[in-house]
């Protein structure tokens, strides 16, 4: 597990057991290449060739993403990095091909380089920003797996999102030393945060407002 892993292992504590659900791994739950995971029907992610079910989304959640998504699309507009909202497959080791594979649907998401998005319309390569946000069912994916799942594959900066506990957890990559998240931070999911890579600013209330 990675550093960042470990310290986000301990912030379960806080947060009663129904919310810490484990994985579901799929019957028959493991796949060599993206095209046995194009076979499978119900919506899964793929880790390291093994398949998780995904529990839908509430709507809730979906307008949160919703709401996130348009706040990068109008600061995107006509620039090389594009915004993508899930269900969305990002293929993040296309080229480690002795590896089993693994195949993410992060909530929302930016890829800068468009070589990345294949033909077949997934991605192929590491998006350079990630949202998850967090709910009952992905506590333990999004805050530890997936944490060390984005750091190994540099994700240059990923954000976890606890809109019910106001709290935002900020990832930032080093790529030019330690080649792990080296900034993490946990703020206040409200107002203005500033997404730092990408030089783009969330609006936190408007978000909230909209929600009721």
């Amino acid at each position: 597990m990675s550093d960042a892993a470990m310290q986000y292992d301990d912030y379960y504590t806080d947060y009663p057991e129904w919310k810490r659900p484990v994985f579901r791994l799929v019957k028959g739950g493991i796949v060599h290449s993206f095209a046995e995971y194009a076979e499978i029907e119900e919506r899964v992610e793929v880790l390291d060739g093994e398949v998780f079910a995904m529990a839908s989304p509430t709507t809730r959640h979906q307008n949160i993403c919703g709401r996130f998504y348009q706040q990068l699309l109008a600061q995107l507009d006509g620039k090389p990095c594009q915004p993508y909202i899930s269900p969305l497959d990002v293929e993040l080791f296309p080229n480690e091909w002795r590896k089993l594979p693994t195949i993410v649907q992060p909530d929302v998401f930016v890829v800068c380089d468009p070589s990345k998005v294949d033909p077949d319309g997934h991605i192929r390569g590491v998006p350079d920003f990630i949202l998850e946000v967090l709910s009952e069912s992905s506590y333990d994916r999004d805050l530890v797996k997936k944490t060390a799942l984005y750091e190994r594959a540099g994700v240059t900066e990923y954000w976890a999102l606890d809109m019910e506990g106001e709290k935002l957890h900020a990832f930032i990559y080093d790529k030019e030393e330690s080649q792990k998240y080296a900034e993490i931070s946990v703020l206040k999911a409200e107002g203005i945060v500033h997404l730092r890579t990408l030089r783009l600013q969330i609006n936190f209330d408007d978000i909230r407002k909209a929600l009721g």
